[in-house]
């Protein structure tokens, strides 16, 4: 349901090969039929489909595990960021810290930093 439009999958193929399936993590192409209503220009890369039984419903809040390299300026509450899925991009804030975590050990370094 791309778009909130019911399309009929007609093909999937993985590294050039026809499946009959594919699961989460990838990287497929797949051939839709798509309905008179939904101009094929709105399909781009990146968008997702799902089973009309099983919406995937948006979010306007989740909670993530942020992994950074280089501390250029400092990570605080309210931050403004963006946010990358797939080919897609939007605006977004932090809205809280939980943890400093060290990255080999997974501990806690220190909680609710500000």
């Amino acid at each position: 349901m791309p778009l909130n439009h019911p399309v009929v999958v007609r093909a999937i193929e993985i590294s050039k090969k026809r499946v009959g399936q594919a699961v989460p993590g990838d990287l497929c192409e797949i051939s839709l039929q798509l309905p008179p209503a939904v101009d094929p220009s709105y399909m781009k890369p990146g968008n997702v489909l799902c089973d009309p039984r099983y919406p995937i419903h948006q979010v306007r809040e989740f909670r993530a595990q942020i992994v950074v390299f280089e501390v250029k300026t400092p990570i605080t509450r309210g931050q403004p960021v963006i946010v990358f899925s797939f080919s897609s991009k939007v605006p977004g804030r932090i809205s809280k810290l939980e943890a400093i975590v060290n990255p080999k050990s997974g501990e806690t370094i220190k909680a609710n930093p500000k």
